[in-house]
């Protein structure tokens, strides 16, 4: 097992937290304060080609812009996954009289009728 686990102090109330270190596939540590909630995470994400152009020209302003991101297969599939989730989300939000909760979500076939068009229409890019 690569991580470990260990006690911190909530840097906002200063009571006794868990924190959780890994370095694999990269460093990663999350911090989680029982007392007032305040927690901290890695995450992980994917600027856009304009981003990545914009961010290498405010280091080096003699850089080349890209003209293609690298593909990167399971960033990729995160991504879509992401979009997908983020779509969801909405779709729940703006259907609040569909009284769907989580508990409900593997009965409603609107919600995964709606969920599989999502799929297939990333997909589809």
């Amino acid at each position: 097992m690569s991580g470990n686990s260990y006690d911190s102090v909530c840097t906002e109330c200063e009571s006794e937290m868990y924190s959780y270190s890994d370095h694999k596939p990269y460093e990663y540590t999350v911090h989680e304060c029982l007392e007032c909630g305040w927690y901290t995470t890695t995450m992980e994400g994917r600027y856009t080609l304009e981003e990545v152009n914009e961010l290498r020209y405010e280091i080096d302003e003699d850089s080349k812009p890209l003209k293609e991101l690298k593909k990167i297969d399971f960033v990729e599939r995160k991504t879509q996954e992401r979009k997908i989730l983020d779509k969801v989300k909405d779709w729940l939000d703006n259907n609040i009289e569909a009284d769907i909760t989580v508990d409900l979500i593997e009965d409603n076939k609107q919600l995964l009728k709606f969920i599989k068009e999502q799929e297939l229409s990333e997909t589809n890019l």
